[in-house]
């Protein structure tokens, strides 16, 4: 057998801060062989990144890192910077969860490659155009000379993450570690990525060293898998094998772990909450010292929605499709045209100091509880935030009500006082939860509340909701990528594309027969060849 191209033996890393020392990861021993995909599986916090971040030794001067970590026999653990400098980007290249914090807001696309082309090859001029050409080509951007002049922001999340891919291959590299690279992505758009990803190991003999908490995409992409917890390494082996026949309970709950079931069914004669009739969202072109209006966005085209009591209509659709702008549309929190009938009373011409006292009766829980709570509020501040401006039930405190939700969405009372940065990413999405639910609204938007977490917490979570909507009898509107979590928690789908309601019906009817090939397409993307059915 040839040498292995990245071996990792007793790998620890600890880290030190205010004299508390968190040991991260413990004894982690694997390898990875030419041309080979090795997948490092876990939930979050379980050392999957910082096993791959120690490899070149990119985890700054926190860390202690000890054990063996070599590339093609040469060890980088406590390497001189001179040879971690040559072995980064140009042996060894990472692909990000996020492009949009890895790609310079302020640098065009070419500018950005021909950086990384200077400094590792020290390609410039119509050379490194010709590359950056060739290298936008290989991973899928259509018309790229027309592409190099544009910012990151002017790219949709499959480009810029094509965008990144062709940043890591720009210079060879004989190993590429993805970490989380098609999380934040659509169905359709992960399946691309991932088939990219897979003609490149075949055409340039990469080796992979795959980061993921999506037990689904391990299946397509990955030889073998090593499953951690808690720093450690609990069972490894070959994919077929670790899926087929997994030996380590942790691992066959990760395995287990998928949003199924259904929603309880909503009762004859519900009360309809929230309903549009051909609601319109253009946002205007502007050009012009005058800002004449030249043309139009068309967000929404004629979107037709209704949602009952205990009811959850799921939205979906690619990024783009405008699932977002309709949600926003209907709590009034933008501009749009055309009736929007709330608990029986059209709201579309209604000013603010008119809607003040609704909006108690319509919440929002958006897709990222750390971007959406506050860092200087405790988590009883945060979730007290609503009552302050619409008060209190009678005869209950701030506080004890506060007490009461958290108990309900799982969070134990006695951590009150704490901040969003001292809970996990599960336990954080249900202080946003608490903070909607605590009004007892009519009517909950639930914008990806799912997608930013690991598969056992998503399942804890669908749970959640399924229980509040039956216990309050909620109205839902689900926007979700993820579409087995939208057959678990809806009743009704609306499928969108570029601002069209392409299809919509009975949750059962869109998944088992759905009569569109863009809705056929999202399915094939999510499921594979098998039927909605399968989830």
């Amino acid at each position: 057998m040839s040498e292995p191209v990245l071996q990792v033996n007793d790998l620890h890393v600890k880290f030190r801060q205010d004299g508390v020392e968190t040991h991260a990861v413990r004894g982690v021993s694997f390898t990875v062989g030419q041309g080979e995909t090795v997948a490092l599986v876990g939930e979050s916090g379980s050392g999957k990144s910082v096993t791959a971040l120690s490899t070149v030794e990119l985890l700054g001067g926190a860390a202690h890192v000890s054990g063996s970590t070599t590339f093609r026999g040469q060890e980088l653990v406590g390497a001189s910077e001179k040879v971690l400098r040559k072995v980064r980007g140009n042996d060894i290249s990472f692909i990000f969860q996020e492009p949009m914090t890895s790609l310079n807001p302020l640098h065009t696309l070419e500018r950005q490659l021909e950086e990384s082309l200077a400094l590792h090859q020290g390609i410039t001029g119509a050379a490194a155009r010709t590359r950056i050409i060739e290298l936008l080509t290989q991973v899928g951007i259509n018309d790229p000379e027309s592409r190099l002049g544009a910012y990151p922001h002017q790219l949709s999340g499959g480009q810029r993450q094509r965008v990144m891919i062709a940043m890591a291959l720009a210079n060879r590299p004989d190993l590429l570690i993805a970490d989380e690279p098609t999380t934040a992505l659509d169905v359709t758009i992960q399946a691309q990525i991932l088939e990219l990803l897979q003609e490149l190991k075949e055409r340039e003999g990469l080796s992979m060293l795959f980061i993921t908490h999506d037990l689904t995409i391990v299946r397509q992409i990955a030889d073998r898998v090593c499953v951690m917890k808690n720093g450690e390494i609990v069972e490894h082996g070959p994919t077929t094998e670790i899926f087929d026949r997994p030996q380590h309970p942790y691992t066959q709950m990760l395995l287990a772990a998928e949003s199924t079931g259904t929603p309880t069914p909503v009762p004859q004669g519900a009360e309809t909450i929230a309903e549009t009739k051909d609601l319109r969202i253009w946002f205007p072109i502007q050009r012009g010292f005058l800002r004449r209006t030249v043309g139009h966005v068309k967000a929404v085209n004629a979107a037709t929605l209704s949602v009952r009591q205990g009811e959850t209509v799921g939205v979906v659709g690619e990024s783009g499709s405008g699932k977002t702008t309709l949600a926003l549309a209907v709590m009034r929190l933008i501009g749009s045209e055309g009736p929007i009938v709330f608990m029986g009373r059209d709201i579309q011409g209604l000013k603010g100091g008119q809607m003040r006292p609704l909006r108690a009766d319509m919440q929002i829980v958006f897709q990222d509880p750390f971007g959406s709570l506050s860092p200087r509020m405790t988590v009883e501040e945060i979730i007290a935030e609503g009552l302050g401006i619409h008060g209190t039930r009678e005869g209950q405190s701030k506080h004890q009500m506060v007490a009461d939700i958290m108990r309900e969405v799982g969070l134990d009372p006695a951590t009150m006082q704490r901040y969003p940065h001292e809970f996990s990413g599960g336990q954080r999405q249900r202080i946003a939860i608490a903070r909607a639910m605590i009004l007892r609204p009519k009517l909950v938007v639930l914008d990806e509340p799912t997608s930013a977490l690991d598969m056992t917490v998503q399942v804890q979570i669908v749970e959640l909701l399924r229980d509040l909507q039956k216990r309050y009898k909620l109205a839902y509107i689900f926007i979700s990528h993820d579409l087995k979590v939208v057959r678990a928690l809806s009743h009704k789908v609306m499928v969108m594309q570029k601002g069209d309601v392409v299809e919509a019906g009975p949750v059962d009817q869109i998944f088992d027969a759905p009569q569109t090939e863009y809705t056929r397409q999202l399915m094939a993307a999510a499921f594979g060849n098998r039927a909605g059915s399968a989830a």
